[in-house]
């Protein structure tokens, strides 16, 4: 296991010299009127740690997509096509 790589996905990416400084999502979406539904969605897909992001069908279950999402409509290949 590499320390960098757990550093990486326990506290993030280190900021770099000359880049931006890093905004949350919620910063980031002030005054937009991003329904906070939607920027919990948000956060679920852009996980950085892999454990703690949401799987497809997890994601498909996010109450901001309730009036899109129909299971029954949805085919599912938990073990590939």
């Amino acid at each position: 296991r590499s320390s960098f790589a757990e550093t990486m996905i326990n506290e993030g990416l280190p900021a770099s010299a000359g880049s931006s400084p890093r905004v949350s999502l919620s910063t980031f979406c002030k005054g937009t009127g991003t329904p906070k539904e939607a920027l919990s969605l948000m956060r679920r897909c852009l996980a950085f740690n892999p454990q703690k992001r949401g799987t497809a069908e997890a994601l498909l279950r996010h109450e901001y997509l309730a009036d899109f999402h129909d299971e029954a409509k949805e085919p599912s290949y938990p073990n590939g096509p």
